[in-house]
């Protein structure tokens, strides 16, 4: 194990489960090189908009009791998820962008990643992701960094800071070669977090059984008519009772990521637009089904692209011949999912390799 402290920085406070689970597996891997290893506690001024709990935008009345109800949610998940941070991940201080600076001294390593760190679009081009605030004696990892599902031009500022990185591996393929330009070599392409850890260490994490009556869970990021459509229409074939991440009762009383992974855990059948839903769904073995188009109705390629890599490429919603309880070989995915994490894994062990901290 290397001496030294190390910082990781990523989307651990957007309150998305995808989010919060990634950051505690990544955590957990580069514990296990590492002594000292924490989380970056950045507060990103746009993902705060996000998270913000009251959000009133007119309607009158009916406006009113729907930004209240929204809002008691938002506090819920909030409490669950504040709750779930202290229980596992190990966060520095709060820092903020005029204050971030001051932890140039503080780490003899910062990762950052996985998630999709590098969506410019999402941070409103904020480049502590691409760890400007880092002093030349520090080492710059990038572990699976994502720039999303759409290719984003790199400004000037995003490629100088990426130029000053000792290693990058990438999440998706789509920004490889503009990576590539900057550095000088060609970055490899590594697996989500996620999917670091065993279904069986993810299983532990897992809440009590929240549902005793056999159901269909449905975990949406987009609201569209066809994944509704779609999970209401399975739930009635099967008389299998519907649960929704969206409005039912019983999910917005358990909203914690624990909570999470025990309503896909326990589900008979998941269906999600979500690219950790379904990582989630293959690592549990579950009867699943993804939405692999936005509301847009542009391709999902993160998660179009991860089942094709585990030879699951059928279970979606586009393809008519799908046989939802169809057996699946679950023992050559896991053998694809095994080969996922130790290649990417490996080439982390190489990259510390390269560390010589005291």
């Amino acid at each position: 194990m290397v001496k030294g402290k190390v910082g990781i920085i990523t989307f651990h406070d957007s309150r998305n489960y995808g989010a919060v689970l990634q950051a505690y597996a990544l955590q957990q891997k580069v514990s296990e090189e590492f002594r000292d290893v924490e989380i970056i506690n950045y507060q990103n001024p746009e993902i705060a908009k996000v998270v913000k709990l009251w959000n009133y935008s007119g309607g009158g009345i009916k406006g009113l009791i729907k930004t209240f109800l929204a809002f008691m949610f938002r506090l819920r998940k909030k409490i669950a998820f504040d709750g779930f941070a202290r229980r596992f991940l190990n966060l520095s201080s709060t820092v903020f962008d005029d204050t971030i600076a001051d932890f140039s001294d503080r780490y003899a390593a910062v990762i950052t990643g996985s998630d999709q760190v590098w969506n410019t679009v999402l941070t409103a081009g904020d480049i502590h992701y691409f760890l400007d605030f880092c002093n030349d004696k520090q080492f710059r990892i990038a572990y699976a960094a994502s720039f999303g599902d759409s290719k984003i031009e790199l400004s000037e500022d995003v490629k100088r800071e990426i130029s000053k990185f000792d290693h990058i591996t990438l999440r998706e393929e789509d920004m490889v070669n503009d990576v590539s330009e900057c550095i000088g070599s060609t970055p490899e392409v590594c697996c989500d977090p996620a999917l670091l850890l065993d279904a069986a260490r993810w299983h532990s994490n897992c809440s009590k059984r929240l549902c005793y009556e056999k159901y269909v869970f449905l975990f949406m990021i987009d609201e569209s008519d066809g994944i509704k459509k779609y999970a209401k229409r399975l739930a009635d074939e099967k008389g299998l009772k519907l649960i929704s991440n969206k409005n039912d009762f019983s999910f917005i009383l358990r909203p914690s990521p624990s909570d999470f992974l025990s309503w896909i855990y326990n589900a008979e059948y998941v269906v999600t637009d979500s690219f950790h839903g379904t990582v989630f769904s293959i690592l549990f073995h579950k009867r699943f089904i993804s939405y692999i188009r936005n509301k847009e109705g542009l391709p999902k390629k993160r998660i179009i692209g991860l089942l094709e890599k585990v030879g699951l490429s059928h279970r979606n919603t586009d393809n008519c011949d799908l046989k939802v309880d169809e057996a699946e070989a679950w023992d050559s995915v896991d053998e694809k999912v095994e080969n996922m994490r130790m290649t990417s894994w490996n080439v982390m062990r190489d990259t510390f390799k390269d560390l010589e901290m005291s």
